[in-house]
């Protein structure tokens, strides 16, 4: 290892990530990602592992996929794959959010292709929720409505917003009836990866600090826990691929209609309850706009 790498390498990391079909869906078209940026590992599947976070940061990702027949589990591979490939290929390491941006620009244009070769396909598209730790900093690049939590001092912060039809009349001042938290029209998705192209990429940074827990699901489980749940099952004294499962299994509990999948990385240092965190500081975002666009 050269000096610089040495110099570079930073905190150890607990990662781990789990996926389910759920009690409803015939088949699961989430997709999940970890990828070491400095060491070049990449696990595209179920995962868990602890590392030193080197100079180029650990890159977490979930995707939900839409889309008739196997449209929605290939766009959510396609997605993972595509972003993880050109994080690995490098780039100017000062530019983390505009490197993720072009990142998923890219998946967007490759499922894009991919359908107009392929009829069946068409259509198909998926979310991505992106987020790479790198030094003290968590960014998080987000299409669609997969969710990225931020965990400190028994808090859950969501450090996303869902980009759905609701949220975005909501942004216009109008207002739409909707029917309770479980009305299927508050998933209507305003833009989605593959379905349009252009694509507005929300981005979002945060500083970490030891102790911190970083958790990315799909809707599959944000739907169905609350915040307060999230932090209960995550402060377990359990290992973290174990704690990922709990709330998997909680999801399913309550009739687990949706494909679920919790991703979770964790700074070593005070497992979670870090008692020099003095609470969760305000998001720095990095996204512009939105407009109507894919539909879910």
């Amino acid at each position: 290892m050269s000096q610089e790498d040495a110099r570079g390498m930073g905190a150890w990391v607990r990662a781990a990530g789990r996926s389910d079909v759920g009690r409803v869906r015939s088949h699961n078209e989430d997709s999940l990602m970890a990828c070491d940026l400095s060491s070049g590992e990449r696990r595209l599947g179920p995962f868990d592992y602890d590392l030193r976070l080197g100079p180029k940061g650990l890159l977490l990702g979930v995707a939900d996929g839409m889309g008739g027949e196997a449209g929605g589990e290939l766009a959510s591979q396609i997605c993972v794959e595509e972003v993880s490939h050109r994080l690995l290929a490098g780039g100017d390491e000062r530019e983390v959010g505009e490197r993720l941006r072009r990142a998923i620009e890219a998946a967007n244009e490759r499922i894009r292709q991919e359908a107009q070769r392929h009829p069946a396909y068409q259509g198909m598209g998926t979310t991505i929720t992106a987020a790479l730790l790198r030094d003290s900093s968590l960014w998080v690049a987000q299409v669609g409505d997969s969710r990225a939590y931020l965990v400190r001092d028994r808090e859950a912060r969501l450090l996303t917003r869902d980009q759905t039809l609701v949220n975005y009349l909501a942004d216009l001042g109008a207002e739409w009836d909707v029917e309770g938290e479980n009305d299927p029209r508050r998933n209507i998705l305003i833009q989605a990866v593959g379905t349009s192209a252009v694509l507005d990429v929300e981005l979002t940074r945060v500083r970490l600090l030891p102790g911190d827990l970083v958790l990315v699901c799909s809707d599959g489980l944000s739907n169905w826990l609350q915040p307060a749940e999230l932090v209960e099952v995550l402060a377990a004294d359990e290992p973290l691929a174990r704690r990922c499962q709990a709330l998997i299994d909680r999801a399913n509990a309550r009739g687990g209609p949706d494909n679920i999948t919790a991703v979770a990385a964790q700074l070593a240092g005070c497992e979670g309850r870090c008692r020099d965190g003095t609470g969760l500081g305000a998001a720095e975002p990095g996204g512009g706009g939105r407009a109507p666009g894919a539909k879910r």
